[in-house]
C-alpha cells in the first residue's frame, strides 16, 4: 500500500523514554503526573479509522510523530456505496419497502 499525504510533527523538548515508545498509542500511558494517558490513544484510533497510521521516533531533543493516511479516492469510495445498495438487502431495509 502507498501512503501519499504524510506529515509530521517535530518538537524539541525532553523525549520519549525507551521504555515507553512500545506502548506509546496505548490507552492510560503517560508520564505526567495528572496525565489521563488517553490523548495519544485518541490520535492513533482517528488516524487508524481513516485507514492511516501514525509513529513515533524519539531522542532528546528531537521527537517526531509521523502520520501516513491514504488519498481519498472518490471513484472507490462510490463504488462501496453503489455495492452496498445492490443487493436484496439494501430493498428490504429501505425505509418503506415490504419484507
Amino acid at each position: 500500500m502507498s501512503w501519499p499525504r504524510e506529515f509530521c510533527v517535530k518538537d524539541n523538548g525532553p523525549g520519549v523514554p525507551d521504555d515507553l515508545l512500545p506502548n506509546l498509542f496505548d490507552p492510560f500511558v503517560t508520564t505526567k503526573p495528572t496525565g489521563s494517558g488517553l490523548g495519544l490513544a485518541l490520535v492513533a484510533k482517528i488516524i487508524g479509522d481513516h485507514g492511516g497510521i501514525i509513529e513515533c521516533e524519539s531522542q532528546p531533543r528531537k521527537t517526531t510523530f509521523r502520520v501516513l493516511l491514504p488519498m481519498f479516492n472518490p471513484a472507490k469510495n462510490l463504488d462501496d456505496k453503489t455495492m452496498d445498495m445492490s443487493g436484496d438487502d439494501a430493498m428490504s431495509s429501505a425505509p418503506g419497502s415490504q419484507s
